[in-house]
């Protein structure tokens, strides 16, 4: 990208640096609800964007500028969760098993079409089994498949559950948030509820954890009692900092909130702001922060032109939001502002403010791969890879990498991809030379025909995870009428009830094994006339909670 601003005349210096957020704006606010909640979409959508609220009023939407005379509409996340652990549908499917409290894919998608944010709150929102990294990839896969390819960045913790920090980091998110975390790392405003200081964060890639404020109603506390509180948070963060320049920031979040508090809250905020506000989400806030420390920036004045180059090779592919806001710093006049390599610009010439606008906000149509699982074991023989498509559109190969750390991957291997096809695929690959006794992190990227490269989620394989008893079927999806062949790992010895649990948890076949090999097949007899849906395994007598999802189709 290159930024040519003009002089009326050669000036004594000019030179550029980023602001400290995008507009230049001295506050920040996030919002958020949590657990896909149809309300983010009935009643905040329509508020912040504009548009017909749960009351029926047409609301115009909360506006604060760029800084350079365009108004810029607020924007808010949304965590989602995957499946529902009773009855194992999808909660953002529609159809009959929908609970009409939640969201729904059309739904997100226009959200995410206007800027939004969909963040990833785990698969089953549990503790474990499956672990939280597998969570988190199993969900990453659902959203892509339902979401055109989308791709999370931010976690938001279920509850707060170890675990699960330290698995988003791994996965390459950019920013993670809770009420409370017990994996150790850098927790930012530890519950105090307070603003927080832009520069007192960790340094953009550095792992750590935002604490959140609570908007959810407490015990018995009413909507007036509600709305003084949520009046405070603000007046907190808009109150005057240790210098006019500082930036504060401040995360709010809700499971569902009253329309009328929310509504009374915000208009508010923004009468009080004083267009000193930017209200958006957890990852435009840290990818500013991460970009600003990826472009590289080369400048030069001649004459009365100041030239700024700048290079985002260094900018993390995928990359959502990589717009960002220069202040010129001149005693001379500017005449005029061109930008090249941008999406757009605008410019204030009093206060000299750039603002180079690029983005993936709109997103293009579904990946070449549709990945629907990746899933990773320990074995006597090593570590083995499996993982599922869904289609296929010229796509050359798989390349398996492996980390110790979880950011830095080698590659470790290939596997052919079968090129173009609309059904179903499942590959596998062994690892057979990494170390037992260490943990590791494995994952895919996906090379095209014409070049094109796209990495998939991070699994995660622990020390000694080779005891570890599970369960698994192949082939995932199968057909109802071909019966299904389950492998269950180190239970040997023990006795075993096999449980096939259809959609509503109603038990459709049970059959007893007991394994006297440490990897023992069983062969599933499906009832005749079985429909075609997602079913789960179950292994009762396995010492712990063991199951599995099936794909069973006609």
């Amino acid at each position: 990208m290159r930024i040519t601003v003009t002089f009326a005349a050669p000036p004594g210096s000019a030179y550029s640096r980023l602001a400290p957020t995008l507009y230049n704006k001295t506050r920040v606010l996030q919002f958020e609800e949590d657990d896909s909640p149809a309300t983010i979409y009935t009643d905040v959508y329509p508020l912040f964007h504009g548009g017909r609220g749960p009351n029926g009023q047409v609301y115009p939407g909360l506006r604060y500028t760029d800084g350079c005379g365009h108004s810029r509409r607020y924007t808010a996340a949304v965590a989602i969760n995957g499946h529902n652990t009773y009855n194992n549908a999808v909660w953002l499917d529609p159809g009959p098993q929908h609970d009409p409290g939640k969201l729904v894919w059309a739904q997100a998608q226009e959200l995410l079409d206007k800027g939004w944010d969909i963040e990833n709150h785990s698969d089953l929102h549990t503790a474990g089994n499956p672990s939280p990294a597998q969570q988190i990839a199993d969900l990453d896969m659902l959203i892509a498949s339902r979401l055109q390819g989308y791709q999370p960045s931010v976690l938001v913790v279920p509850t707060n559950f170890g675990g699960y920090p330290t698995a988003a980091f791994a996965a390459g998110y950019i920013g993670v948030s809770s009420a409370s975390q017990s994996d150790g790392l850098p927790f930012v405003d530890a519950y105090t509820n307070n603003r927080v200081l832009l520069r007192t964060l960790p340094a953009p890639g550095t792992p750590f954890v935002y604490r959140r404020y609570s908007a959810d109603a407490n015990n018995e506390e009413t909507a007036q009692s509600l709305l003084n509180r949520l009046k405070r948070v603000t007046d907190d963060l808009l109150a005057p900092g240790e210098s006019t320049s500082d930036v504060y920031l401040q995360r709010v979040f809700a499971h569902t909130i009253n329309f009328n508090v929310l509504s009374e809250w915000m208009n508010y905020t923004q009468t009080a702001a004083q267009d000193r506000l930017w209200v958006t989400t957890l990852r435009e806030f840290e990818e500013y922060r991460r970009v600003s420390s990826q472009v590289v920036k080369t400048e030069s004045l001649t004459g009365n032109t100041l030239t700024i180059n700048l290079d985002y090779s260094r900018v993390n592919p995928g990359t959502r939001f990589q717009s960002l806001t220069w202040l010129v710093d001149s005693p001379g006049t500017i005449t005029e502002v061109r930008v090249t390599g941008a999406d757009s610009s605008s410019f204030n010439p009093a206060t000299k403010q750039v603002n180079v606008y690029r983005s993936l906000v709109q997103q293009g149509p579904p990946l070449p791969v549709q990945l629907t699982a990746f899933t990773a074991r320990r074995e006597s023989a090593g570590v083995r890879l499996d993982w599922r498509t869904a289609s296929e559109l010229n796509a050359k190969q798989f390349e398996v990498q492996r980390s110790a750390d979880g950011r830095s991957f080698t590659s470790v291997g290939t596997v052919p991809s079968a090129g173009t096809s609309s059904s179903p695929r499942t590959y596998a690959y062994l690892d057979a030379s990494v170390p037992p006794a260490t943990n590791w992190y494995y994952r895919l990227l996906q090379i095209d025909n014409d070049g094109t490269r796209a990495y998939g989620p991070v699994v995660q394989v622990a020390a000694g995870a080779a005891l570890a008893a599970q369960v698994r079927v192949a082939p995932n999806p199968a057909h109802a009428g071909d019966g299904l062949t389950a492998t269950v790992d180190n239970c040997e010895g023990k006795t075993l009830l096999l449980q096939l649990l259809d959609a509503t948890g109603r038990v459709v076949l049970a059959q007893p094994s007991k394994p006297t090999v440490a990897q023992h097949q069983v062969t599933l007899a499906l009832p005749g006339g079985i429909g075609a849906g997602v079913y789960t395994l179950r292994v009762v007598g396995a010492g712990l909670p063991l199951q599995t999802h099936v794909m069973l189709t006609r």
